[in-house]
């Protein structure tokens, strides 16, 4: 009779994700409650779309947006005041 060594993995018994053979149905995450019946909402995150020419949602701050749009603008007023009217919430 042989011995295997330790290292040695019966690969027919062990399924595809690592579970044993047999188990390979879908995963279900369970839901808040414990069950797997799918009943918790589904959330996507969606960055607002812009709909502004120079699309000031899309920067950090205003001094950013002044520096990259500083020849359209009058001064750092206008530009800061544009920024602010243009973010979403």
């Amino acid at each position: 009779m042989g011995v295997a060594h330790r290292d040695q993995v019966n690969v027919h018994s062990v399924g595809f994700h690592g579970g044993p053979q047999g188990s390979q149905g879908s995963y279900r995450p369970s839901g808040p409650t414990g069950s797997s019946s799918g009943s918790r909402p589904v959330t996507t995150t969606k960055k607002p779309r812009c709909d502004d020419p120079y699309k000031a949602c899309e920067f950090n701050d205003p001094e950013d947006f002044y520096d990259y749009y500083y020849d359209d603008f009058e001064d750092y007023e206008e530009a800061y005041d544009y920024y602010y009217d243009h973010q979403h919430d």
